[in-house]
């Protein structure tokens, strides 16, 4: 039998963790029918995880109606108004 030697002995290993992390970052495969039935033949008991509902459709947000927005910081008395209604804003502004 041959020596092997430290160059050849680091790589073969190295190879092999390299081989065997790759192997495990796979991800795992997703369950079907088969391996329920696989694992359910050999007498493994099994309980079955209910799906959760789907989440009701939200309601829009409605948005319609006034805001006044007064800036008495400033060097003017400003303000300005927004009124919303169906699909139109309106601003004004004043001082």
């Amino acid at each position: 039998m041959k020596n092997i030697t430290p160059k050849v002995g680091a790589t073969i290993a190295l190879l092999a963790l390299l081989g065997l992390s790759v192997v495990g970052c796979s991800s795992p495969e997703p369950p079907s029918s088969t391996a329920n039935e696989s694992s359910n033949s050999e007498g493994a008991e099994q309980t079955q995880e209910e799906e959760p509902a789907p989440a009701p459709e939200p309601e829009p947000v409605s948005l319609e109606g006034e805001w006044k927005q007064n800036h008495s910081n400033g060097p003017e008395n400003t303000w300005h108004s927004v009124t919303i209604t169906g699909n139109t804003i309106e601003v004004y502004w004043g001082r």
